[in-house]
């Protein structure tokens, strides 16, 4: 079975990665703090279930030896109790918190990749999908915690001459992008990977614009 890496390097969770981006700028452009902050709980939920989900079937693994599984169990509940944490109030405890997230999400990744190395046949079977659903969802997560920094800086960000103008802008090109991102979709998966580098520079742009609008 694939590692946690291997999947993300396929075009598909690009694709995923890039669409979610964009959505969580979006929606930071039109949404106030406490929507924000809500949508930021609703994806830590979403995550969380799958990455339980991912966790019971480690557990429920016979080919699996208990220390493994005792690993695995143990990193989820350090994860449980960080992502049980509400989001931050100014930009240094945000940082700090965003930090140990990502932290306690890449420490249960490698405890994950280590289960499973162990080729448990039916344990690769019960995770195959399941995977893909995880790293879309840690993937979502990373990329609303992310965006969501621009909550720190909006009223600075909002005494700029002309910040509509400038703010309207950047939501064209995000539009954009997701358009784009939607007709690439529909390409043949054999023919997405010669998109990649166009796909991957049209991301660094709108986060550019986005971070200069909040800059």
């Amino acid at each position: 079975m694939s590692t946690i890496k291997e999947i993300r390097g396929a075009i598909d969770a690009k694709l995923d990665k890039w669409e979610a981006q964009a959505t969580a700028l979006q929606a930071q452009l039109e949404l106030n703090k406490e929507e924000v902050i809500e949508r930021v709980e609703e994806q830590k939920r979403r995550f969380e279930q799958v990455a339980q989900h991912v966790r019971d079937k480690i557990d429920e693994a016979s080919g699996l030896a208990e220390e493994t599984k005792t690993k695995v169990r143990a990193s989820f509940e350090h994860l449980q109790v960080q992502l049980a944490l509400g989001a931050a109030d100014t930009r240094d405890a945000y940082q700090e918190w965003k930090q140990k997230t990502q932290s306690s999400i890449a420490a249960f990744e490698a405890e994950l990749d280590v289960a499973i190395a162990k080729e448990d046949a039916t344990l690769q079977a019960d995770l195959d999908a399941l995977m893909d659903a995880y790293v879309r969802e840690s993937d979502a997560l990373e990329a609303e915690i992310d965006a969501m920094q621009a909550q720190f800086d909006e009223d600075k960000a909002r005494a700029k001459t002309d910040f509509e103008k400038y703010k309207q802008d950047v939501q064209s090109k995000i539009d954009a992008y997701k358009g784009e991102l939607d007709e690439k979709r529909k390409t043949a998966s054999g023919k997405l990977d010669t998109f990649e580098t166009e796909l991957s520079a049209g991301a660094t742009k709108i986060k550019d614009a986005f971070n200069n609008l909040f800059s």
